[in-house]
């Protein structure tokens, strides 16, 4: 039980350490698409980048493997939302 305790405190300093250290890098604003899979989202990831370079503002744009992928864009917004953004957009692939 000792051990248990031990290995969760440890792999709970770590996540913050590395949510920290990520915090600190992350640009103004982040988007997370379905999928780069597609010609639409790849669009529209082109079309993110053009308006942020208009404007002056730094975006990070993340996609999940495949439309299929919930798990990973799951993933992928938990991390974004561990890090230091003004703003998210998502395009969920479920409405769940």
């Amino acid at each position: 039980m000792k051990l248990k305790k031990i290995a969760i405190t440890l792999a709970s300093a770590t996540t913050l350490s590395l949510g920290l250290l990520s915090a600190a890098q992350a640009a103004d604003y982040a988007i997370v698409l379905k999928t780069l899979a597609s010609p639409y989202w790849v669009s529209m990831k082109d079309g993110v980048m053009a308006e942020a370079k208009k404007r002056g503002v730094e975006v990070d744009v993340f996609a999940a493997a495949s439309e299929d992928d919930i798990t990973g864009q799951q993933r992928m917004m938990e991390d974004v939302v561990n890090k230091n953004y003004k703003a998210v957009g998502v395009a969920p692939i479920s409405p769940v």
